[in-house]
């Protein structure tokens, strides 16, 4: 049996108690910090996240969760490879289908319905995945330079998602050499 690991949602409010914030998780042994995405509602993920790993080893960073619906496959997949730059192998990538109304609205999008929405989430997570494994498809491999051959860490999805939304845990070897698709 797999042991249990508790995580914690949050969200900073200043720079000082966030990194004390993470810091303490850590020396809690807290698995993850994990952050939500609701676009011009609350902070980005991705800056907080950067700043979590630089006073933190060992705990796990990442979203709960990136709204998919909202949010192109390609930039989700270059800032999630970013963090993994500066945490590398800690990253935790939660995408859910976009739930809430007004974050469609506030992108010039109709909300679509349910079904819709999760086929959305369905239909980008390969587009996700594929911009990660293979970073000169997306453009930032320049950010990436120096960094070992096949240090680039990626998980499919597992089978089993939740009613919400998939996770993709980036933390399995992909090899440089394989060229995009």
């Amino acid at each position: 049996m797999r042991p249990i690991t508790i995580s914690v949602q949050a969200e900073p409010a200043d720079l000082r108690s966030w990194l004390a914030l993470a810091a303490r998780l850590e020396r809690g042994g807290f698995h993850g910090l994990l952050m939500g995405d609701h676009p011009r509602s609350g902070t980005s993920p991705w800056p907080a996240l950067g700043s979590a790993a630089a006073v933190t080893a060992t705990l796990k960073l990442g979203t709960c969760v990136v709204q998919a619906g909202v949010r192109e496959p390609m930039h989700v997949a270059a800032d999630a490879a970013t963090l993994d730059v500066l945490a590398p192998g800690r990253v935790i990538l939660g995408v859910g289908a976009g739930h809430t109304p007004r974050e469609w609205a506030d992108v010039g999008r109709a909300r679509p319905g349910p079904r819709q929405r999760a086929e959305r989430l369905a239909e980008s997570q390969p587009d996700t995945v594929r911009s990660y494994r293979h970073p000169r498809a997306d453009g930032w491999a320049a950010a990436n330079a120096g960094r070992r051959a096949g240090h680039h860490k990626l998980r499919s999805p597992r089978a089993g998602r939740s009613r919400y939304g998939a996770r993709l845990d980036l933390d399995q070897r992909v090899g440089q050499s394989q060229q995009p698709e």
